[in-house]
């Protein structure tokens, strides 16, 4: 194509009052000559533009200001106190003297970056941080592969240790290996091996505990999250999805489908029926999906304002699908739904009406873990609890009684209920409460086995589960379910000839090595 515009300027050259002003790269068109046999590439440029001007670079001095107000002016309807303002100025300032600097180079970049933002903020308006908003785009228009790793590893970016809406717990030494691994995937983008500096100005700006586990090999406290939680920021478990909704706006629980739930919540008539609008609504949504971790986001920031009765109706409703509540996409859906019954549960702090709905949550969840994070975080472990803040009222003997009486009732009678590997902290917890729940739950374990070693195999693959890793508080654990007496004895007396698969066969193994004590800290058993 530059060939043919070459001809064309040599064939119209003799026009007169005729003048072609071309704007290019003198270097870069030279190059492409090179290959000419015989032919002096600057010699060859001359004969078509004799005479060239070099244009000054654009200084950064003119395209800050320019990335500056028109940036803030995308966000004017996000920013309406002046102190939100300047906060915004401030960090945006320093988002650029860090980073943008060495990538809005020209006003075509900061052009590109400015319509991005614009773009991808009319999709969430309000509901993320800005800064951190650029700081994404930035990265996504300039440094693709480096997004491409964010989002693809989000449990690592967004999750924290000191938040009970994040993923299970990770040893020490799993988490020093995967920040091992991102870093080297991270080091070997393209952007990371010609500016690693650049790169870790971006990331640092967005997740710097982060990249204090990835490059500095260390881990800094991170404090609390509730500074992080009201800024929106994207290394919080609740808002890191929402910051991908401008890559796939399909995701999007969108504020129409909103109002036009509410809508439909508000002329139920009943709390049966508004449970059941609920319900409905939440089967339309894939499993482990993110447009559904968006729907429950929303769905729990929204019970705050709705009207009492309705925000009581949609939190039964919640617990109702809790079995159904995925805690390993991205940040866990079942932790964050969590959240939500807390801000009713505060609504109603202020008198003994909290204590009837926390324990209908209870009673009416469909999952133990759910139910035993209600009465846990309602109780025993309050100070975990950022949502549910006035405890006055709250009282701990009513709510630990109706937890018991959940229990009992699923675990309590001949038939009863078969827990999964997800229900055993529940059992647990349960068999702490006192000496008659520890015997109640000894003797559902009795009951659940009987005399079969198959059984005794399913068992204890419910409580150590194959992958776990052995640690000093395991053996506790173990007895405080089914004393290790028991199991010995159960052991050496089901002697039968089930036939047991392989799975049953490891769980037996495992339960024949921890009744010898060949087991040590750390190891991970199969």
């Amino acid at each position: 194509e530059l060939f043919t515009l070459l001809k064309v300027i040599r064939g119209a050259s003799d026009l007169p009052n005729l003048t072609f002003v071309c704007a290019l790269n003198q270097d870069h068109v030279e190059n492409l000559t090179t290959d000419i046999e015989g032919v002096e590439s600057h010699e060859f440029f001359e004969k078509f533009f004799p005479t060239a001007l070099d244009l000054p670079k654009v200084r950064s001095d003119v395209l800050q200001p320019m990335l500056h107000e028109r940036l803030k002016k995308t966000f004017e309807t996000w920013l309406k106190e002046a102190e939100q303002q300047e906060e915004f100025s401030k960090g945006l300032d320093s988002l650029w003297k860090s980073a943008l600097v060495k990538l809005c180079t020209n006003i075509r970049k900061t052009n590109l970056l400015i319509n991005d933002v614009e773009a991808s903020s009319a999709l969430i308006v309000g509901e993320v941080n800005p800064l951190d908003l650029c700081a994404l785009t930035a990265v996504r228009r300039f440094c693709p592969s480096l997004y491409e790793i964010i989002w693809n590893n989000a449990s690592f970016f967004s999750n924290s240790r000191n938040s009970w809406k994040t993923l299970s717990f990770q040893s020490d030494e799993a988490r020093e290996a995967e920040a091992a691994r991102i870093r080297e995937i991270v080091k070997s983008t393209p952007k990371a091996v010609r500016d690693e500096v650049l790169v870790k100005a971006l990331l640092t700006e967005m997740f710097p505990a982060r990249v204090e586990e990835m490059f500095e090999h260390r881990r800094s406290g991170e404090g609390s999250l509730d500074p992080a939680e009201r800024q929106k920021r994207i290394a919080h478990p609740d808002y890191f999805p929402i910051y991908f909704h401008c890559e796939v706006p399909e995701t999007v629980f969108s504020a129409r489908e909103m109002e036009s739930l509410m809508t439909a919540l508000s002329a139920g008539e009943t709390e049966l029926r508004r449970r059941q609008i609920f319900n409905d609504a939440f089967d339309t949504f894939e499993k482990d999906s993110i447009r559904r971790y968006e729907f429950i986001h929303k769905i729990c920031v929204r019970i705050e304002t709705m009207p009492i009765e309705i925000a009581r109706s949609v939190s039964l409703a919640i617990s109702e699908c809790a079995d159904r509540l995925g805690d390993e996409m991205l940040v866990s859906e079942l932790r964050r739904a969590l959240g939500g019954i807390f801000a009713v549960a505060q609504r109603l702090s202020s008198s003994d009406e909290v204590n009837r709905f926390i324990g209908d949550c209870i009673m009416s969840a469909s999952s133990d873990l759910f139910a035993v994070n209600i009465y846990k975080l309602s109780t025993t472990h309050r100070g975990e609890n950022s949502t549910l803040l006035r405890f006055e009222d709250v009282g701990e003997a009513i709510i630990r009684e109706a937890f018991i009486s959940r229990m009992s009732s699923r675990y309590g009678g001949e038939m009863g209920f078969t827990p999964t590997k997800y229900d055993m902290h529940a059992l647990y917890v349960w068999s702490r409460l006192g000496p008659a729940e520890h015997q109640k739950v000894r003797a559902f374990w009795q009951r659940f086995i009987g005399q079969s070693r198959r059984r005794l195999a399913e068992a204890f693959d419910l409580i150590v589960p194959a992958g776990q890793i052995w640690n000093n508080e395991a053996l506790a654990f173990i007895d405080e379910l089914i004393p290790i007496g028991d199991l010995g004895r159960m052991y050496e007396q089901n002697q039968g000839q089930e036939t047991l698969d392989a799975v049953q066969e490891r769980a037996l193994a495992r339960l024949e090595r921890v009744l010898r004590r060949d087991v040590s800290s750390g190891e991970v058993l199969y």
